[in-house]
């Protein structure tokens, strides 16, 4: 009964084919709209067909945030074992060690998000070198435009939660690098988690 229901209905379909890994309602909405642009698909419709595979066993909540557009779903192992019946797709387990609520708090903001996307992405080219705010700003700026105080404000909350540290002081200017929880959630978002932050 229910690897019918899932089948009917372009939006159910479209849902459970964006669930690769556990994502936030407007990541779930992304995700679908890079598979079908076209799709009219809303965060509303989400919600309700989120509502409803949760009902069904298909779906869970796997943060504790109370921010709705925090939240982070992922497919169960019940919902893993449809879309395998059904689209004959098989669903990789949920990614270890990674803070959901801290995901969430990320993903809720896309500034924050392209913050510590950076600060990996600078890790994975120069691991061994520090950053000012001023260099993540600079590299920021190509693709999302921000005032330095935006940066510098997302860099006090990013360390108020520990996904980047206080490295050292250069003159005037601290330097920061990004954590290794910071790490594995910059990667799962970058859909680079075979990148092991917990390797030598």
């Amino acid at each position: 009964m229910i690897d019918e229901w899932i089948q009917r209905g372009r939006q159910k379909r479209l849902l459970v084919h964006s669930l690769e890994r556990p994502l936030t309602f407007r990541e779930i909405r992304d995700e679908i709209l890079r598979i079908d642009p076209d799709s009219p698909v809303q965060l509303r419709d989400i919600w309700l067909l989120t509502k409803k595979m949760e009902m069904c066993g298909l779906m869970r909540c796997v943060s504790d945030s109370k921010e709705a557009t925090g939240k982070v779903y992922a497919l169960t192992e019940k919902g893993k074992n449809i879309v395998l019946q059904v689209y004959g797709r098989r669903v990789i387990p949920d990614p270890e060690g990674i803070d959901w609520n801290e995901y969430g708090w990320i993903a809720r903001a896309k500034a924050r998000r392209e913050v510590l996307i950076e600060f990996e992405r600078k890790d994975r080219e120069s691991p061994d070198t520090a950053w000012r705010a001023c260099d993540i700003r600079k590299s920021i700026n190509v693709r999302y435009p921000m005032g330095y105080r935006d940066v510098l404000g997302i860099i006090n909350e990013l360390l108020a939660h520990r996904m980047i540290e206080n490295s050292e002081t250069k003159g005037r200017s601290k330097l920061y690098r990004i954590t290794k929880d910071g790490q594995k959630i910059a990667r799962i978002m970058q859909r680079t988690p075979e990148l092991n932050p917990d390797s030598p």
